[in-house]
């Protein structure tokens, strides 16, 4: 970073926080923890509130912390540490949603459009916002319009994110992909695809590791009118596409199918004899996304 004149770096954790190599950093300007769900607990913890304390090992002392909507019991432990650390906490508060402007959020009464899709993006958009405050309070000068343009062209490759993809044959097909590699990315899928495709049958390729909580995103993603095309993640801790379908016996109308790769499975979804209507959704794990990616991308 200083070899290239850095200004600001934006460093995420790898892994929960309080031993990841992120700490290298002593003085952040500001940190942030945006959300906290059940995932990686085999490193973080099985609760809650041991993967929040996991997380708040990013809190330093005397930097301000901005936090989004938290459990309460993760709230607590963030809450605590912060105190004890003497790092002024700023919890953030999603404004209320407007019908008519989906992609639009009023910030200390200011309008600012959204690029990502998604309510959840709303939330992480006031989050982003209260973090230039704490730089403005610290005397960057960033001014509203930079702001405006940096929403406005966000971009997050994997996440509720529409590709033409083009088959064996060179036809083009709409699909919505997704990593949604955990039952809280889950649920914000299936919340997506509820509002835009109501009481739509869904056509879900879906591949999971095992080290992920396949029961509880299999459950948030599908309905009974849905249709399931298991098909493996590139990675040797894939989840058997037969589990994926044994998962779904006792959730969908129609028995779900396995394939042997993604590209059988996407050609079975794209042709199955169902409504055109009905989306092709691509999910349950960001390598299988990046798969579909790289597939996507190459000569035919």
């Amino acid at each position: 970073f200083p070899s290239h004149d850095i200004d600001i770096a934006v460093i995420e954790t790898g892994l929960g926080g309080r031993l990841d190599a992120t700490n290298v950093c002593p003085k952040p300007a500001v940190t942030v923890i945006t959300s906290i769900s059940r995932d990686h607990w085999q490193r973080l913890g099985d609760s809650l509130a041991q993967i929040a304390g996991e997380k708040a090992g990013i809190i330093k002392a005397n930097c301000p912390i901005v936090a989004g909507t938290l459990p309460e019991d993760a709230a607590e432990v963030v809450a605590a540490t912060a105190q004890a650390l003497g790092a002024p906490l700023t919890w953030v508060q999603v404004p209320p949603a407007d019908p008519e402007e989906p992609q639009q959020i009023l910030w200390h009464g200011k309008p600012f459009s959204i690029a990502l899709l998604g309510n959840h993006q709303r939330h992480n958009a006031a989050i982003a916002l209260e973090v230039i405050e704490q730089l403005r309070i610290q005397d960057w000068l960033i001014p509203d319009s930079a702001v405006k343009e940096g929403l406005r062209q966000t971009t997050w490759a994997g996440r509720l994110q529409w590709i033409t993809y083009r088959d064996q044959q060179n036809q083009s097909h709409p699909l919505l992909i997704d990593g949604a590699h955990n039952v809280a990315g889950a649920k914000l899928l299936r919340e997506y695809i509820s509002q835009t495709f109501p009481n739509q049958p869904v056509r879900w390729v879906v591949g999971i590791l095992n080290t992920k909580d396949q029961t509880g995103i299999m459950t948030a993603l599908l309905e009974p009118q849905d249709y399931l095309f298991a098909v493996p993640v590139p990675d040797h801790a894939t989840t058997p596409p037969t589990e994926l379908v044994a998962l779904s016996e006792s959730i969908l109308n129609h028995p779900g199918t396995s394939y042997q790769n993604l590209t059988d499975g996407l050609t079975a979804a794209l042709n199955h004899p169902i409504s055109t209507a009905a989306p092709v959704v691509v999910c349950g794990s960001l390598y299988l996304i990046g798969q579909l990616l790289a597939l996507n991308s190459s000569p035919s």
